[in-house]
């Protein structure tokens, strides 16, 4: 991974031209950070409207029960407060995994200025974020009858091993706030290594920590972003370029000797929603992921897990600390 980019990738089509990745089990999990809509207009972080999910998130799930994929929802806790006979309800269906009580930032940094309204974000200190993650654990709690094991932050916002660590300690399984395209080492799923998250503490020890990263791969707005190219100019070569990354993946994993080849697929309720926040178009967007779906479904062995299911089945069969514990 010391190699230039386009160097890499050459070494990786030649060293599998031989490889027929659609043979791969491809393993796919479609979640959704399942929150509030971003601040409109004279709407803050702490007071956002509800007018982009109800409809946004229909979408999503009739496009997964189409499918037949069970979906995770990784919610915020002041969500599942407002309506919880709607999460109540897909309960039987998805996992409902976490985001945080309010969208709150859970760095040890400040939030970068490229986020909306960042200077309404401060810098918790270990014990607040203790109490964000706990509140929002019991909402969740509270409304489905089940504790959550699957987390996602907020903006992706876990950029230190400390807030690793709180993930572990408060009972969270999985944790899926890293984007794979920024994984220099493209393994999926991993445990925590400081090499990614900034962290100076050696966490990558056996049996320090259970908590396992399920990265996610690619969303539907405003096209599919991917590991290998920075700008896409049209939906067309989005989706192409998509479907390549995925491929790229199999190789990488058919020359790893692993067995299957996960795509964490992730989105908002709005980015499906009629209202247009942000200029999406909800059917279009609809439209794409259900296309990229059908070309996966096509062409590879396809099976749709959440997140906690895919994490049992790592744990069970490839996890090098855990496998043979569990036969």
């Amino acid at each position: 991974m010391y190699l230039p980019r386009d160097l890499w990738l050459c070494q990786i089509i030649k060293r599998s031209a031989d490889l027929h990745p659609e043979s791969q089990k491809l393993i796919i999990i479609l979640s959704s950070d399942t929150e509030f809509d971003p601040p409109l207009g004279n709407e803050t972080w702490k007071q956002r409207s509800t007018r982009g999910f109800v409809d946004g998130l229909d979408r999503f799930l009739e496009l997964c029960d189409r499918y037949k994929a069970p979906a995770t929802l990784f919610c915020e806790g002041k969500l599942v407060e407002q309506f919880p006979d709607i999460f109540r309800e897909n309960a039987h269906r998805h996992e409902i995994g976490c985001h945080a009580y309010n969208h709150e930032w859970l760095g040890v940094r400040a939030p970068p200025r490229s986020i909306p309204r960042c200077r309404e974000f401060p810098v918790l200190s270990f014990e607040a974020k203790a109490l964000v993650l706990r509140r929002a654990i019991k909402c969740i709690e509270n409304a489905v009858g089940r504790t959550p094991k699957a987390f996602k932050a907020p903006f992706n916002s876990v950029d230190h091993a400390s807030t690793l660590t709180l993930l572990d300690s408060v009972g969270f399984d999985s944790d899926s706030s890293l984007p794979c395209y920024n994984n220099e080492s493209f393994r999926h799923p991993l445990r925590p290594a400081p090499c990614r998250h900034g962290s100076k503490c050696n966490l990558w020890n056996e049996g320090a920590m259970r908590l396992i990263e399920v990265p996610f791969m690619i969303r539907p707005r405003p096209l599919f972003l991917h590991p290998f190219d920075d700008v896409i100019d049209t939906a067309a070569r989005g989706m192409k370029l998509a479907i390549e990354s995925v491929n790229f993946q199999a190789r990488i994993d058919m020359l790893s000797g692993r067995g299957f080849t996960l795509v964490h697929v992730t989105s908002h309720p709005w980015e499906f929603s009629e209202t247009k926040l942000f200029g999406c178009d909800g059917r279009a967007n609809a439209k794409r992921l259900e296309a990229f779906l059908d070309e996966l479904s096509s062409s590879y062995d396809a099976r749709f897990l959440t997140v906690t299911e895919f994490v049992g089945l790592w744990e069970r069969e490839s996890c090098h600390l855990h496998s043979n514990q569990t036969g």
